[in-house]
């Protein structure tokens, strides 16, 4: 969606989590705003960034490039601040993993198998936006759908679901990567393109990307080499 008077672009998710709704989980609403009437851009160029939470409270977080805050809903429907600047610890103690274990590629195998040993807690609802707005609240984690061996590209979108949660993650002092580079980083091709990802605490995210260079990117080097 376009805004032309006011130069500025919309893109959102309106239901993410749209298969949890018949089991009464947690569900959301994701939305980028980039200015110009072009959404094919860097995620480095958005202006804004918001979440609506529908679980037991409604509650919306957003950020324009200036911290991170919560606001929930109350009985006259209207938003209240509940809490401003929002951070994230440089290392987390839970995380929430997409996709099937047996479908990893080696270097996220190891990075799974590090977090075990490191007694990190497995919470993982089925929801980006649950999820997300876990570790955010929490203060610490990592959410990650990464590569599989046959899905290479993940499976969430870059442009309305990943951006944005980036943009939010990043603005609380984390990081969000592909497991090479920085999702914001990335530019779109097409609307529905895909990527996968690892968002939460610098530190675990750094983890991710150390495993899967050298377990990965290393390994098909030393390949092409010989």
């Amino acid at each position: 969606m376009c805004i032309r008077d006011r130069k500025y672009s919309v893109a959102f998710d309106p239901l993410d989590g749209s298969s949890l709704v018949d089991v009464n989980l947690a569900v959301g609403t994701i939305v980028s705003i980039f200015e110009g009437c072009d959404l094919l851009q860097s995620g480095r160029n958005q202006v804004a960034a918001v979440y609506i939470l529908y679980g037991p409270r409604t509650t919306l977080v957003y950020s324009v490039g200036k911290g991170v805050h919560e606001f929930g809903m109350n009985m006259l429907r209207e938003y209240t601040l509940l809490q401003e600047n929002i951070t994230l610890k440089p290392q987390g103690n839970l995380y929430s993993p997409g996709g099937q274990r047996n479908l990893y590629t080696p270097g996220v195998e190891a990075f799974v198998t590090k977090l075990e040993e490191r007694g990190v807690k497995l919470r993982y609802s089925g929801g980006f936006v649950p999820d997300i707005n876990q570790i955010l609240l929490k203060g610490e984690g990592i959410f990650f759908y990464p590569h599989l061996q046959n899905l290479p590209q993940g499976k969430l979108r870059l442009l309305f679901e990943l951006n944005p949660m980036a943009y939010l993650i990043e603005q609380a002092g984390g990081a969000a990567s592909d497991g090479r580079r920085p999702i914001l980083d990335l530019q779109p091709q097409q609307i529905h393109e895909r990527s996968p990802v690892f968002i939460g605490c610098k530190k675990d995210v750094a983890l991710a990307e150390e495993f899967i260079s050298q377990l990965e990117d290393d390994r098909a080097e030393k390949k092409v080499k010989t």
